[in-house]
């Protein structure tokens, strides 16, 4: 095929017309998606509308099982501290009525100790 510069293939009668269609696809594909991202935003704004009241029960839910879970807590450290003061009192009371005996025990649970930590090493 030879190339003769004075024949422009822009200059074509068949090109413009070719170039229009071209032009008139892109803009109506252009459109066509625009039109999908617009029902696609407007079915995502409708999904979290809906969703919202699930999500602030969930929340306040959550957030009662906290209060809840935090008030168990504070009951268990309560009550573990008045137990422990119980045991505090029960056991200065032993040693008071039978100081002797109280030396004793503490000396067997010494030695037995000392011996479990030196098996240890």
């Amino acid at each position: 095929m030879s190339h003769d510069p004075a024949i422009d293939p822009r200059d074509d009668a068949t090109t413009a017309p070719d170039a229009r269609h071209a032009a008139d696809t892109a803009e109506a594909t252009r459109a066509r998606v625009n039109q999908a991202i617009d029902k696609a935003s407007a079915k995502l704004h409708s999904l979290r509308d809906d969703l919202q009241p699930t999500i602030e029960s969930l929340s306040a839910q959550v957030h009662e099982l906290t209060a809840r879970g935090k008030a168990a807590a504070a009951d268990a450290r309560q009550q573990t501290r008045e137990t422990l003061s119980d045991v505090a009192e029960q056991t200065s009371a032993y040693v008071a009525e039978k100081p002797f005996k109280s030396m004793a025990i503490a000396a067997a649970a010494g030695a037995a100790l000392a011996l479990l930590l030196g098996r240890r090493r």
